[in-house]
């Protein structure tokens, strides 16, 4: 019986120092990534959340001729366009021409939906995907699983959660731990569904 305790414990250890080189290797992964050639992009896509960094990019981005429209995907029912222009800055007649607002998502998952119901409607290929450098990965790949056609071009952003300052700062830590858990659960899910 003790060498059956000994087995498990060993076992605990072994996990625990998988789990950790796995969360270091996703740390890395996203504190260093890089934005893809946005210069064959369609349109654009920007999920919400956090700060308005990522509206702000991806409004840069329109602005400097990068693909014809945007998507701002997941923002609150209460917020009007002159809100999300007043918060995330850029031209009113970019909002006005070229910036559809997606009321629909509140999670990853339905900003997936949402998007692939709005590059459908439009008949996009090649989507310029802004979003933290941190929830890159998972965003991605629920992307890429709901519009299977479609390429999506990253442009990470850094936000207030930085992988890079993660062993610095607690709220990096925390938020990047959450995401790399909710990213292991995904796609172990896509493998089970």
């Amino acid at each position: 019986m003790r060498g059956h305790g000994l087995k498990k414990r060993w076992l605990l250890a072994i996990l625990i120092v998988a789990a950790i080189l796995d969360f270091n290797g996703f740390r890395e992964t996203t504190a260093g990534m890089k934005a893809g050639d946005v210069s064959e992009a369609d349109a654009l896509v920007v999920l919400t959340g956090g700060s308005g960094l990522r509206i702000s990019a991806a409004m840069d981005l329109l602005a400097s001729g990068v693909g014809e429209r945007l998507l701002i995907s997941g923002v609150n029912p209460n917020v009007s366009q002159a809100e999300v222009a007043a918060q995330a800055g850029g031209a009113p007649e970019l909002y006005a021409c070229c910036v559809d607002i997606g009321y629909q998502a509140t999670t990853t998952l339905e900003n997936a939906e949402e998007v692939a119901a709005w590059v459908d409607e439009h008949d996009y290929a090649h989507i310029v995907l802004v979003t933290s450098s941190y929830h890159m990965p998972r965003a991605r790949f629920v992307l890429e699983e709901a519009a299977e056609d479609v390429m999506f071009v990253p442009y990470p952003v850094t936000t207030r959660i930085d992988p890079a300052r993660a062993y610095h700062d607690w709220r990096s830590l925390r938020g990047t731990v959450q995401e790399w858990l909710k990213w292991r659960v995904t796609q172990v899910l896509s493998l089970v569904n």
